[in-house]
């Protein structure tokens, strides 16, 4: 099973151990996401459409887990950066 969590364009997710920080351009933290129940996290590119005729490329993640059903899946949005993984 996949999760897919879209990333506004203005702002990037950078890896930091088991925790992923949602970082402004100037590289400012303005929130943290940890996977709480899924096996695997994988990046990828995706678009953002804010309008007709405007596509942005952005940060998507993709948070995995796979086993028998019934499957748990689930991720913690923080937004207090001051808080850790």
């Amino acid at each position: 099973m996949e999760s897919y969590l879209h990333i506004h364009p203005d702002y990037h997710v950078v890896k930091n151990g088991a925790c992923f920080h949602i970082t402004e351009a100037n590289g400012k933290t303005i929130a943290m996401i940890e996977a709480v129940e899924a096996t695997e996290v994988r990046m990828e590119r995706g678009s953002y459409f804010p309008e007709f005729g405007r596509q942005y490329e952005n940060d998507v993640m993709v948070f995995i887990c796979s086993g028998t059903i019934p499957l748990t899946l689930s991720y913690r949005i923080r937004k207090r950066p001051t808080q850790s993984c």
